[in-house]
């Protein structure tokens, strides 16, 4: 546009295209005289930033401890290539890729919230951080173990100086017994880590005795069984009412 000699040229580049470009402008009088003028002009896109997700796990996830826990990420870049792709827990950095995709094995994270991103890096320098994912770890709930005294049965009666096999079956729920205690009241008669748990109570004492058995496992949870009473006495069992 313009008047008179004076004229103005717009040139509008193309949204994210670079390249060189030469226009020649040529002038002609009323006479028919004429000139032109060259020039090239080059025009540099901006350089945009590479795109990043974490893609597993789901933000909102939640999981049970103790687990392993698959994160994947990826990268793009629109106008060059992605040379590092790393991933972070809070501040602290899990894993590191030297392309678009990382696939990261977390082994036993630790029970509570955690916060996930990932960060790209272009060939030119550009980083860009993704949006965070957050995930929860839950610690599992744990059902202490059970046990129950299967011998003697319940009122029996025994002569003094004998002999009663104490027995105990023990049910557990995702967890191993340390040990398994026998008591007459509140008298400690035996301990034993090792199947069948059962021992022998030799030279019994005249008396009535409460049994009990109690069981450790090793996520420090125990149970009681329920008690199962004795006589000790000269009485012979059939006279027993």
């Amino acid at each position: 546009g313009g008047s008179g000699v004076d004229r103005t040229l717009s040139v509008v580049p193309v949204a994210g295209r670079s390249g060189t470009t030469r226009i020649t402008l040529s002038v002609r009088d009323s006479e028919g005289l004429s000139a032109s003028q060259s020039f090239s002009f080059t025009v540099v896109a901006a350089n945009r930033p590479p795109t990043v997700a974490v893609t597993e796990p789901a933000d909102g996830a939640s999981v049970t401890a103790p687990t392993n826990l698959l994160v994947r990420a990826v990268a793009t870049d629109a106008d060059g290539t992605v040379t590092k792709l790393e991933l972070f827990e809070n501040n602290l950095k899990l894993a590191e890729s030297g392309g678009g995709a990382l696939s990261y094995l977390w082994a036993n994270p630790p029970v509570g919230t955690h916060r996930l991103t990932a960060r790209a890096v272009d060939n030119t320098g550009l980083a860009s951080t993704s949006a965070p994912v957050q995930i929860m770890v839950r610690e599992a709930v744990r059902k202490p173990p059970t046990i129950v005294l299967t011998a003697p049965i319940d009122s029996s009666t025994f002569p003094p100086g004998s002999s009663v096999v104490i027995s105990a079956a023990v049910t557990t729920f995702g967890t191993a017994v340390r040990r398994v205690e026998f008591y007459a009241g509140s008298s400690l008669l035996f301990v034993t880590a090792a199947t069948p748990y059962q021992f022998t109570w030799d030279d019994l004492p005249v008396g009535d005795f409460s049994l009990t058995a109690k069981v450790f496992d090793d996520a420090g949870m125990s149970a009681v069984s329920s008690p199962v009473l004795i006589a000790v006495s000269e009485v012979a069992l059939g006279d027993v009412a």
